[in-house]
């Protein structure tokens, strides 16, 4: 065989290698979202099944409270019957009454979950409803803006417009494209509406382990505003909640409250490393320190609720620095 004629024959085995490659990667990660699906509407259910196990246990509590146990609706049916009980004394009855059964309340967000699944609509809140404020200082859209005027038939957004909405993913699906790579379209709800936001090959590849279902993040990208009913935004960074920079500020009365309680709220700040400044404030000396780079912490609420016994509740504060415009 011409050494040519092997040169074009050794490059097409690359590239069926290399389609080969790209289509079993493409079926593995296929393979691993239909399993993380099928692993989360296991938990959901099992959640399902001791809520209904929890609250059937109470119903049957205040069935008993309401219109007494089956011996007492046949008491009052036949007058003048006893039973063993009339015989006993007051203190002794009381070992023999039945408690209303201690069913574990569940998050708020998990009933939440349930309200959505089961009715379709959020009946008791909305999940970002916590969030409101993080949310309306870090966006510049929300996702009503990309559905046209009913009146005009213009939306208040126009094509390539760069935005930032934030809200929960509520859905994803994939697809393969023409190339054998895969791209997603997210869903994004905020306390107003929703939005499909696109997300291509290359993108989805860098981002995939912050899309995913329930998660709360900020999306960056340019609106897209075709022939459809409503526009799309095509996504280009994620940002996740719980990612926003922030600073832990704790208050001192002076110098010497801080010299005593230093090593204990020290001790206390190892257990949460992470990338938040620490500022130290001494409201006497009106003075204020901020910690080196290797003492920086993941602030957060467990962080603030393990330093309130030590300097106060009123002394520990989280400030959001928001989103870099």
């Amino acid at each position: 065989m011409p050494s040519g004629a092997k040169d074009i024959r050794l490059t097409e085995l690359k590239d069926t290698v290399s389609q080969l490659n790209t289509t079993t990667s493409t079926q593995n990660e296929l393979i691993r979202s239909l399993q993380a699906k099928l692993k989360e509407h296991a938990e959901k259910e099992a959640k399902k099944d001791q809520l209904i196990e929890n609250l059937q246990a109470q119903l049957e509590y205040l069935k008993t409270k309401m219109f007494g146990s089956t011996s007492e609706i046949r008491r009052g049916l036949f007058p003048g019957q006893m039973s063993l009980f009339d015989f006993v004394g007051e203190e002794e009855k009381k070992q023999y009454q039945i408690a209303m059964p201690d069913a574990a309340e569940f998050p708020k967000e998990d009933l939440l979950a349930f309200e959505k699944d089961i009715l379709g609509v959020y009946v008791s809140g909305h999940p970002l409803d916590e969030y409101m404020e993080l949310w309306k200082t870090n966006i510049t859209a929300r996702t009503t803006d990309f559905v046209p005027d009913e009146e005009t038939g213009k939306a208040i957004l126009t094509d390539g417009a760069r935005v930032t909405v934030g809200g929960m993913i509520t859905n994803k699906v994939l697809k393969t494209t023409k190339t054998g790579k895969m791209m997603a379209f997210v869903t994004i709800e905020d306390l107003v509406g929703t939005v499909e936001a696109l997300v291509f090959p290359k993108d989805y590849e860098n981002k995939r382990d912050l899309l995913i279902q329930d998660s709360k993040v900020f999306v960056r990208g340019r609106a897209s505003m075709g022939d459809d009913a409503a526009g799309k935004l095509i996504l280009e960074q994620v940002i996740p909640f719980d990612s926003l920079p922030k600073e832990l500020w704790l208050k001192f009365a002076d110098k010497a409250d801080y010299d005593k309680k230093q090593k204990q709220v020290m001790e206390l700040l190892k257990m949460e490393e992470g990338q938040d400044t620490v500022i130290i404030y001494l409201e006497k000396e009106r003075a204020k320190k901020i910690l080196p780079a290797n003492w920086r912490v993941c602030a957060n609420r467990t962080m603030a609720e393990r330093l309130y016994p030590v300097i106060g509740e009123n002394n520990v504060k989280l400030v959001e620095k928001g989103l870099k415009r």
